[in-house]
């Protein structure tokens, strides 16, 4: 049985008022490789920046949900979302190893 470490449940994103992207739905388990492709200006950075809550205005998540190791971090006030990214708990090698393969992925996209 798979763990589900990132799930986007009909996440959409707007900048300027304008869509950036349609409502996603993905999910990614532990193990799994996930590959985003797409033009210049597609919002793939867009969407890095979404999951990891690093937007700023006049960009907005404007409806969903993520789920990061089952928490929807949007609902987590900024200070909460600090707390968590502090917590020596969530610096596991386990998350470690994800974020590493994350942040990799992302940076050659």
């Amino acid at each position: 049985m798979s763990v589900t470490i990132l799930s986007l449940k009909n996440l959409s994103f707007n900048r300027n008022e304008k869509p950036v992207f349609d409502p996603i739905d993905l999910e990614i388990n532990e193990g799994d490789l996930v590959h985003i492709k797409g033009a210049n200006g597609s919002g793939k950075t867009t969407l890095a920046m979404a999951i990891l809550r690093l937007i700023k205005p006049p960009g907005k998540i404007t409806q969903g949900e993520i789920y990061f190791n089952n928490e929807d971090i949007i609902k987590l006030t900024s200070n909460d979302l600090r707390l968590k990214r502090l917590n020596p708990q969530l610096r596991s090698q386990r998350n470690l190893r994800i974020f590493k393969v994350s942040t990799k992925f992302f940076s050659q996209i």
